[in-house]
């Protein structure tokens, strides 16, 4: 069994006149002896520069999320995941949760790979959304299925 906690802080560029933006990640993880772990984070966008959060555009980014091409200008995320162990060996897994703490959406994802033969790997991504239609994981894009498979030459 293992306990792992960690932080990152990270400092924007400082516009005329304003206060440095900065954000915070604080987490931990607990790995059971089964090699199952549980993973919690939060992050916290301190944006000082006077803009105000920015709002959920049309277009879609990863997971079905959006992606404004924009810092994270503040937003605030709780995250938590539970996966099993990687040289369990077999199927892979991992279930995640993601809520904005601003607009009060949030995301479940779901991934499930396993083995056909030694060099192929079929995985599966599932994500449900919820949220308000102006909100970022509600936006219309609360729904999506994704499949595909891994092909190892060497």
């Amino acid at each position: 069994e293992s306990i792992l906690f960690y932080g990152e802080a990270g400092a924007g560029p400082l516009a005329r006149g304003s206060q440095v933006p900065v954000t915070l990640l604080g987490g931990g993880s607990y790995t059971f002896t089964s090699g199952l772990a549980v993973i919690l984070e939060v992050l916290r966008n301190r944006d000082q520069r006077g803009s105000p959060p920015v709002a959920a555009p049309p277009a879609a980014g990863p997971l079905g999320g959006s992606d404004t091409g924009q810092p994270l200008s503040g937003r605030h995320y709780l995250f938590a995941q539970l996966q099993n162990g990687p040289a369990q060996g077999g199927t892979i897994w991992h279930a995640r949760y993601t809520y904005n703490a601003d607009d009060g959406s949030g995301q479940f994802s779901a991934y499930l790979e396993g083995t056909v033969f030694s060099r192929l790997s079929p995985f599966v991504l599932v994500g449900l959304g919820h949220g308000a239609r102006a909100s970022e994981f509600g936006a219309g894009r609360d729904r999506m299925i994704m499949g595909g498979a891994r092909l190892f030459l060497w």
